[in-house]
């Protein structure tokens, strides 16, 4: 997962003063995958959003912590951007480096490729990190392989 770099540099801010900030990036994860008794090295890229802080919607609405609805609109805008019209969001307890209770797989064509939600408290306070967090994380391909 690249999620916990991007919550790395997210306490480098926070710690630097500058809690509101908003990080993508765009890279490989290394993993294995089990194929009958062995073990197969994998390699995917992946596309991570974080966002932290406030979301200053001023002039129109009182300044808030971030959320993963916030984190599902820029995954639409992205979407939409990239004209994929067959994905959908489903309710997920285990995605990694997410809270349980708010975050969701994304499926591309009825496949799983990624999940968005608010980022585990855990890994928040383990980084430095106060305040709220919520992000994605895609597999790269699936957009762009996506119909």
């Amino acid at each position: 997962s690249l999620l916990p770099g991007l919550v790395d540099a997210a306490a480098f801010n926070v710690a630097q003063g500058t809690a509101d900030t908003a990080f993508f990036e765009l890279g490989h994860v290394f993993g294995f995958l089990k194929f009958d008794s062995q073990f197969l090295l994998n390699e995917c890229e992946y596309f991570v959003i974080l966002l932290t802080g406030l979301d200053r919607g001023l002039p129109l609405t009182p300044d808030r912590p971030v959320e993963a609805a916030d984190a599902v609109a820029v995954l639409r805008d992205l979407m939409g951007a990239l004209r994929i019209g067959e994905w959908d969001l489903v309710n997920s307890s285990d995605a990694p480096g997410f809270d349980s209770r708010s975050a969701a797989n994304i499926l591309i064509d009825g496949r799983v490729c990624g999940a968005v939600g608010n980022i585990s408290s855990r890994a928040l306070e383990a980084a430095g990190v106060t305040g709220a967090a919520a992000g994605f994380e895609i597999e790269f391909a699936a957009l762009l392989e996506a119909p």
